[in-house]
């Protein structure tokens, strides 16, 4: 059988990207993620993918409008009549805890054949014959409020123990694969949007939580990563670009073949954004950029002296001519402003270093600004020492 595992959804999360479509009358994202979501549903057709599972997060925040409901449980309606089995998480986003409800209750009460909801731990075990069955474990987002829990090391002992109890229920003689939305130790985050309670109560994985499971794919983290080998533990993404942070990142889904067990990722083609800075010669420099149906922001670098002739109107007119889908802004800054330093070198500089740079390229007058913060950054260490 195949299953394919989809990240994050995140139904209008770039919305402050787009503009309002004067067709649909709708922001022009929220198209961009419906056709993204038809993609995966094409690939679900042709390929005869047997089961769907999400990895949580459906939506920007957790009260979606009806608008944003309708685009994604639409969705949900074309696998159903698919008869491909979907299961569902619930993610960070999608729990109202002060309610104790989440985004996924109506499709609970609406019961979609073949759609399986999990606001909780649950599992199912798959296929028919011996080498093409295969178990699934099903861990929606939890943390130190939901164990109740005064540390984070008891929080995670106590989802260790829900996996172990879940694993005695199970045939571990055929493959077992975990899907999660939580952290495990060794991410690295990129984009992820976290509320100050998310922070407080969030919750770090050990790897050898997941030292009986074959395969751990994991929601949360919007970068696809591979976390560990042994045990296997992956990030599958977001699912469509958030933000100008993912202009190079691949976006797509994972697919597992459960006769061999084999897993890889599949590239799904979304929005191109692109981040674009320019210099002295920045409508040389545009006139070679492909921009095409992309969404873009710009920044034009140059002397001081010569920010006035910089042309706003000519940059519009030439990636109009270029056929750009969406020019979020374009701004200028005066070169001197600006210190590039390489990203290998930021694992080198020491905090008081990185605090300098910053304050030398954002502020003019920045001698006093730096000799403040760095007796700032001194009597925070003396106050630590101290406790």
């Amino acid at each position: 059988m195949k299953l394919i595992v989809v990240g994050d959804v995140h139904i209008a999360q770039s919305n402050h990207l787009g503009f309002v479509d004067p067709k649909e009358q709708i922001n022009c994202r929220l198209i961009d993620y419906s056709k993204t979501l038809d993609k995966i549903i094409d690939h679900v057709r042709v390929n005869k993918i047997d089961a769907v599972a999400f990895c949580g997060d459906y939506y920007k925040n957790r009260r979606p409008s009806n608008l944003h409901r309708r685009i994604f449980e639409e969705k949900i309606k074309q696998f159903s009549q698919l008869g491909t089995l979907v299961f569902l998480i619930a993610g960070n986003h999608d729990i109202v805890a002060e309610n104790n409800s989440t985004v996924l209750d109506s499709m609970k009460l609406a019961s979609y054949p073949n759609v399986n909801i999990y606001t909780d731990f649950g599992y199912m075990s798959l296929g028919t014959i011996h080498e093409d069955a295969i178990n699934i474990i099903f861990a929606p987002y939890t943390n130190k409020h939901y164990y109740s829990a005064s540390t984070e090391r008891e929080a995670v002992t106590k989802f260790e123990e829900k996996i172990a109890e879940m694993l005695e229920c199970l045939d571990t003689s055929v493959p077992t694969i975990l899907i999660g939305h939580n952290m495990v130790e060794g991410v690295k985050l990129g984009s992820i949007e976290l509320s100050a309670e998310d922070e407080i109560n969030e919750m770090v994985l050990r790897k050898k939580s997941f030292k009986n499971i074959d395969l751990t794919i994991m929601g949360h983290v919007h970068t696809k990563q591979i976390i560990s080998d042994n045990p296997h533990i992956v990030y599958v993404g977001s699912m469509e670009r958030n933000n100008f942070s993912e202009t190079k990142v691949d976006k797509g889904f994972l697919e597992i073949n459960t006769e061999n067990f084999n897993a890889k990722f599949v590239k799904v083609p979304v929005r191109d954004i692109q981040d674009i800075t320019l210099t002295e010669n920045y409508m040389e420099q545009l006139g070679s950029c492909n921009v095409k149906n992309a969404i873009v922001r710009i920044h034009v670098r140059c002397k001081k002296e010569d920010l006035y002739k910089v042309d706003i109107e000519e940059i519009h007119e030439m990636l109009k001519k270029k056929e750009v889908y969406h020019c979020v802004s374009i701004d200028t800054d005066p070169i001197d402003r600006i210190i590039e330093i390489d990203e290998k070198d930021l694992e080198n500089l020491s905090d008081r270093e990185l605090f300098t740079e910053y304050v030398k390229s954002s502020y003019d007058g920045h001698e006093e600004l730096v000799k403040r913060g760095i007796e700032i950054m001194a009597e925070c260490r003396e106050g630590d020492m101290d406790g």
